[in-house]
């Protein structure tokens, strides 16, 4: 009898540290870049409070992770971001706290990446990146390689889609 409570305790366990993960995971994340290294109108600007960032807001379904991102460089007059926030634009799944993901740019590039939660903090590392080889202007650079990404409290800009992530 000892052994079924505790099988069933276990379970219970793990169910429960499975639905916890996808709540770490879906929500609104932030890195702001600082103005290190700023120079002429850049610099003032940057004084000013304009700031380049990458952001994420990811939604989950069972081990399914969906979400779509914004990526702004030379505060904000080359951008990358999804157009429409209800189709998912990054797609994979996760484990615990990790989850490998296919993403796509606005501007023609996709790539694969892995995210990892730690502490309230994402940490997001590009492991594959592809763009038009015919297309020198891909703005597919503006999405950082590694970056470690910040949890909003309340997103501004993105909402959950009705229909979850498939």
């Amino acid at each position: 009898m000892k052994q079924i409570t505790l099988v069933i305790l276990t379970w219970v366990a793990l169910v429960t540290m499975a639905q916890a993960d996808s709540s770490t995971i879906d929500g609104d994340w932030k890195l702001v870049w600082s103005c290190e290294g700023a120079t002429g109108v850049y610099a003032e600007r940057c004084k000013e409070g304009d700031r380049d960032y990458f952001e994420l807001y990811l939604w989950s379904t069972g081990n399914r992770l969906c979400g779509v991102h914004a990526a702004t460089a030379q505060l904000g007059n080359k951008v990358d971001e999804d157009e429409n926030t209800d189709i998912p634009w990054l797609t994979g799944s996760f484990k615990g706290n990790s989850a490998t993901v296919i993403f796509h740019s606005g501007e023609k590039a996709t790539g694969k990446a892995t995210i990892k939660v730690i502490k309230n903090k994402l940490y997001w590392k590009v492991t594959k990146q592809e763009s038009d080889p015919n297309d020198q202007f891909s703005f597919s650079w503006i999405i950082p390689k590694e970056a470690i990404l910040l949890r909003q409290a309340d997103s501004e800009s993105y909402h959950k889609p009705d229909k979850g992530c498939l």
